[in-house]
């Protein structure tokens, strides 16, 4: 089952020690999601090179293209209705663990997809449309939160280290 995400609320949970998105749907029922460290370690870097891309573009527009593009932004933002309150999920909703995601281009910025386990019924995925000025904000705010628990998320990124050639290689078996 898809679901539209229509706002979200971004916190972390020291007792699940996640980062959980206190999602409002299009259909007015609420969400509790939970990301992993591992899944935002994978994650990150891939907005970070969509944003990236983004702001390459922006630069290479002439100034005339780049004032009509942010003011096409600000009206579609004034159509939205203004800031949304925060996202309070009541203590009935249940935990729901992301286990993927993928991000997909959109005409104002992207969507981010985050999916349960494929093998777990009922599959369900969590739909986003992020403009690139919500993304950053975003990536900010989940970077703001893994630093003050001390979430390195750089350190969680698997780093491939060759073998000190200078010791020796252990023996197999008994010795």
């Amino acid at each position: 089952m898809i679901y539209q995400m229509t706002t979200f609320t971004t916190q972390y949970s020291p007792v699940e020690d996640r980062i959980l998105l206190l999602t409002q749907l299009s259909d007015g029922r609420q969400a509790k999601l939970s990301l992993t460290r591992r899944l935002l370690v994978l994650l990150l870097p891939k907005l970070d090179q969509a944003l990236l891309k983004h702001y390459e573009k922006q630069a290479s527009l002439p100034a005339e293209a780049l004032a009509a593009e942010n003011t096409a932004n600000r009206s579609q933002k004034s159509e939205g209705g203004g800031e949304k309150k925060p996202v309070e999920a009541p203590a009935h909703v249940p935990l729901t663990l992301i286990a993927g995601a993928s991000i997909h281009p959109s005409e104002t910025g992207l969507i981010l997809a985050l999916s349960t386990e494929a093998n777990v019924a009922p599959h369900s995925e969590f739909r986003v449309a992020l403009t690139f000025e919500n993304l950053h904000s975003w990536l900010s705010i989940v970077r703001g939160l893994a630093d003050k628990v001390d979430w390195s998320l750089a350190a969680a990124t698997p780093v491939e280290a060759a073998p000190d050639e200078g010791e020796p290689k252990p023996k197999a078996g008994w010795h």
